[in-house]
């Protein structure tokens, strides 16, 4: 009589089905990033089930690796995603053991473990909807997958709408737009090399700001908001006081020349250890117009006008390290950039 699933000892399997189920939890606990390049999973049909320790290891291998007589290499504890097979990290890694990252691995897998252990065994347990429901998250991304999920996408995206609309503003509203910003000129900054480009961080009312703005009325609001940091920061010295530890703040509204739209109302500062961290917050504000003419089914002729605003408050975080290379690249993100729309007719 097989073991219940509560029962059941969590590992590596030929069961393709239970190993994708396998694959889809160890992608969300690992929080959907290869553990080898430590860079993004977007699904975890990109991902792969990899052994830390390869099943190849020597006896040499594994004795350097001062690993306990109870380690199994198909537990879950020596298990983690990788790019697939086709990407650059299976095929660097391989079967190499490399000390240092392998025991980095191991550590942080054995940290993980309990948690995939537990979310692995309640999806095991799972019947009927539920079940079918997980197939599909789990499956392979493969063409058939991508087709089923363009088509009923719309729908999957109205119900988790209606819902769970918490969920659907978190999970299916975020994207990442290039915002350009030479802060290289900035001479107290130029030693952190230059910003070329940065990641923004959208959430659903955010977006909706943006799109309606850029679409209807032609306006970068990234862009924007690219050029108040730079402004900020080239005209940050005098404009914040030192607070004797590294830090320096400025808590009261200021403007900035030649900014129409941003106001920030904050700046804080922070070195340490030759790593500067710049957080900028503040309200932005954009009054638009426009009028339409269209023609309805009976030829009659329509005209509308519609006057509106988008404000918010966003709030912009950087942090950069040291740079030896004049043409690195940072990544930043914009962590809270919300608006609150109203229109008038």
């Amino acid at each position: 009589m097989p073991a219940s699933p509560q029962h059941q000892t969590i590992s590596y399997t030929s069961d393709k089905s239970k190993r994708n189920l396998l694959r889809l939890a160890l992608w969300e606990v690992w929080e959907k990033t290869c553990w080898w390049c430590n860079e993004a999973l977007p699904t975890s049909g990109d991902a792969e089930i990899d052994h830390i320790v390869p099943k190849t290891a020597s006896p040499e291998e594994l004795h350097d690796l001062e690993l306990p007589d109870t380690f199994q290499l198909d537990a879950v504890a020596n298990l983690a995603p990788i790019h697939a097979a086709a990407a650059r990290c299976n095929q660097r890694k391989g079967n190499t053991v490399l000390t240092g990252a392998t025991s980095r691995g191991l550590k942080t897998a054995q940290k993980l473990a309990p948690t995939v252990t537990r979310k692995i065994k309640r999806w095991f347990a799972a019947s009927g909807l539920e079940s079918q429901l997980l197939q599909f998250l789990a499956a392979d991304d493969t063409q058939v997958t991508r087709e089923v999920t363009q088509e009923y996408a719309g729908l999957l995206a109205e119900r988790l709408f209606h819902v769970a609309r918490a969920q659907s503003d978190d999970f299916t509203t975020v994207e990442y737009l290039p915002l350009v910003s030479d802060m290289g000129a900035v001479p107290d900054i130029a030693r952190f090399g230059y910003l070329d480009e940065v990641a923004v961080r959208l959430d659903a009312s955010s977006r909706f700001g943006v799109q309606i703005a850029k679409t209807m009325f032609d306006v970068d609001l990234i862009q924007t908001l690219g050029e108040a940091m730079d402004a900020v920061l080239e005209d940050f010295d005098g404009r914040v006081e030192d607070d004797g530890r590294g830090k320096h703040e400025n808590q009261e509204p200021f403007a900035v020349s030649g900014l129409r739209h941003v106001k920030p109302n904050s700046l804080a500062i922070e070195y340490d250890d030759g790593s500067m961290t710049a957080t900028l917050s503040g309200i932005y504000r954009s009054e638009y117009a426009a009028s339409w003419v269209e023609i309805d089914a009976d030829m009659h002729e329509l005209e509308g006008h519609v006057d509106s605003e988008v404000e918010g408050q966003f709030t912009i975080t950087i942090a950069l390290e040291p740079a030896t290379d004049p043409n690195v690249e940072h990544e930043v993100t914009i962590e809270s950039l919300e608006y609150d729309d109203s229109a008038t007719n």
